[in-house]
């Protein structure tokens, strides 16, 4: 156990070394020397807007921070940028956040990025008998998506890992995968799967995560626990403006069907506007940036999943975990 563990260390150290090659973007602010100096690591989709309209300043300046946003291809490069400090904070998945904690990374989770958000889609459709024997993709073991898969699998008669199984498969290549047949589907954050839908003929099943799993939760935002000691007012602030930035978001879903939003997100996350308001807007009830609170309950609910499944491999301290003083 020891070897692996040091194995594993090690992975994850040459990882950070060259985490860059998972990091396409990167957007900094100079500022002030008295100014938080923040990394923070995000995956492009829409679970991550609320992050993106924050360094944009769309709601309110950020006077007491100067941010960097890094957008990573993988939730694992992502990861590994967290666990060696190349970052200081990340969106990521709320079961890998899970993990870290069982491995004694320090981290706080402050913030919920959003609830619901993913979609299914299949090549054919999602009927017993089509889905029997079918490989289905997700971007990773520890992500919503598998829960959410699991979950609508059990619906149809069906078990994850015996009847169907999945795949982990890049963001970038979800879509040609479908167009190889190398996948019969796949679970993941829009706006991945209107970019699919986009292809004629490609879909023949699509479903949004919020009908199969109403309540779920995916990214959260984890930070480094010696930059909130470094400067808590500045974090406070940076917090105030995500969750300034979730209310905009829902109100520009409403008022333009997600129009602004879309445009405010192409230089960071580079993704189509028109893909962008598409997910945002065919139905504005697809995902929520209106509760971003990390309520324990909802966390534990995830957490229970998780073990069940094996994903985690122990009960989290939640209480030494979530840190919701910055949103009473």
């Amino acid at each position: 156990m020891l070897k692996t563990t040091k194995i594993i260390t090690i992975i994850l150290c040459i990882g950070a070394v060259v985490f860059a090659a998972g990091a396409n973007t990167v957007w900094a602010q100079a500022g002030g020397n008295n100014k938080l100096q923040l990394t923070v690591g995000i995956i492009a989709s829409v679970e991550e807007l609320p992050v993106v309209l924050s360094k944009k300043e769309t709601t309110m300046p950020l006077n007491k921070i100067d941010l960097k946003v890094e957008v990573f291809n993988s939730w694992t490069a992502l990861e590994a940028a967290f666990r060696t400090g190349m970052v200081d904070a990340a969106g990521i998945t709320v079961l890998k956040a899970f993990k870290m904690q069982l491995d004694n990374v320090p981290m706080k989770l402050v913030l919920l990025l959003h609830r619901k958000g993913s979609s299914l889609v299949f090549t054919s459709k999602a009927t017993e008998e089509n889905l029997r024997g079918k490989l289905i993709g997700v971007s990773g073991n520890d992500t919503n998506q598998v829960l959410v898969l699991e979950r609508f699998l059990e619906k149809k008669g069906l078990r994850l890992g015996y009847d169907v199984r999945y795949i982990l498969i890049p963001f970038r290549r979800a879509v040609t995968l479908l167009k190889e047949e190398k996948i019969g589907g796949f679970v993941l954050p829009e706006p991945y799967g209107v970019m699919a839908q986009a292809e004629p003929g490609l879909v023949q099943d699509y479903i949004l995560g919020k009908d199969v799993m109403p309540e779920g939760i995916d990214v959260v935002l984890i930070i480094n626990p010696k930059k909130i000691a470094e400067n808590r007012v500045a974090i406070a602030e940076w917090i105030s403006s995500i969750v300034k930035s979730g209310a905009y978001i829902e109100d520009d879903k409403r008022k333009t069907k997600g129009e602004q939003v879309s445009l405010i997100q192409h230089d960071i996350l580079n993704i189509d506007p028109a893909l962008m308001q598409k997910a945002l807007g065919t139905n504005i009830q697809a995902i929520d940036y209106s509760d971003l609170y990390p309520n324990i309950s909802d966390l534990e609910k995830v957490m229970k999943k998780g073990l069940s499944l094996d994903i985690l491999s122990g009960v989290v301290k939640l209480s030494d975990m979530v840190d919701t003083s910055f949103t009473r």
